[in-house]
């Protein structure tokens, strides 16, 4: 039986790391790759870049492997208490697995989508076909926001 398309890729990633003369196992060569690839601390640099689609990694459904990608939205100034709706320039269909962002104000951040005690604070966050939207309950005129979608795209 041949190796999985994720038993492929380990295998190319590890296979470089096989320069120190010792045999080492699969564990060891995967934490090695994975420190080299944070610069130190263990973990692995994320990139985040705007208007940019990057590839970043493989979703699976139980069934179907599909590449997985990120796209961070420049939203812009948000409103007094309005939806306001701002373009993301992904092509249809792709299915949405995390959406968050950032609203930003001298020196303020608040998490998007925002959910409070008290509901006037809240600030909606979605994704459309074409559109990111956000809705705050409130006036957060003076904040601009960033936006993160991570998806990927089923086959036709």
């Amino acid at each position: 039986m041949g190796q999985s398309r994720n038993e492929n890729i380990l295998e190319n990633m590890l296979g470089k790391h096989n320069e120190l003369g010792k045999p080492q196992s699969r564990i060891e060569q995967l934490l090695m790759w994975l420190l080299e690839q944070g610069g130190g601390g263990g973990t692995v640099r994320e990139r985040y870049s705007v208007g940019e689609e990057l590839l970043i990694g493989e979703w699976t459904d139980g069934e179907k492997t599909y590449d997985l990608y990120r796209k961070v939205i420049d939203f812009g100034q948000l409103t007094n208490a309005t939806l306001k709706q701002v373009l993301h320039g992904i092509a249809p269909p792709f299915i949405v697995t995390r959406i968050s962002g950032i609203a930003k104000a001298n020196g303020n951040n608040l998490p998007l989508p925002l959910v409070a005690n008290d509901s006037a604070k809240n600030i909606y966050l979605a994704v459309g076909t074409n559109n990111v939207t956000i809705s705050p309950n409130s006036d957060r005129s003076n904040y601009t926001a960033t936006v993160v979608i991570e998806y990927y795209k089923p086959s036709a």
